[in-house]
């Protein structure tokens, strides 16, 4: 419902708000005893790191748009603060699913690139057949996920 005009929203919307709202929730609790104000700059910088793992600074800094003199300054002050430990060391307690009809599968995994399709081998390590989840490949919702993953594994299961 939205609570501007009174109506109803798109139900993607609404998830996507709700789940914005969870995650800043998470974000306040996990720095919440700090002593030091954290900066707006400084929570993109968490954020971004939280999302895409340990990266250089250059390419932290080209991620966030600043120039990486300045990354490196706030680098240096989250680790020196203890954020960055704080924020790997945060436990959120999963207390179940919603079940198989919501169920839906993450992006991230073995670059594609660094895979030969004609029996899903990885190029870097001879012997070793990837398939479904663990590739770097993610679609639309209804179903392509999991044709991807069968068809994938059905090809390395050829040649295995």
């Amino acid at each position: 419902m939205n609570e501007e005009t009174g109506g109803a929203t798109d139900p993607i919307v609404d998830a996507v708000v709700r789940a914005s709202r969870a995650l800043v929730g998470i974000t306040v609790r996990a720095l919440s005893s700090v002593s030091d104000e954290v900066t707006l700059p400084q929570l993109r910088t968490l954020v971004v790191v939280s999302q895409h793992g340990a990266q250089t600074v250059s390419a932290l800094a080209d991620r966030l748009d600043v120039h990486a003199s300045t990354m490196t300054r706030m680098c240096s002050r989250l680790v020196s603060r203890g954020l960055v430990e704080r924020l790997k060391a945060l436990s959120v307690p999963i207390d179940g699913t919603r079940g198989y009809p919501k169920a839906e599968v993450t992006a991230g995994g073995v670059a594609l690139h660094e895979v030969n399709f004609q029996d899903m081998q990885s190029r870097k390590t001879p012997g070793l057949f990837v398939a479904g989840e663990i590739l770097d490949l993610d679609g639309p919702i209804g179903g392509y996920n999991f044709q991807a993953a069968w068809s994938t594994g059905h090809v390395a299961g050829l040649h295995v």
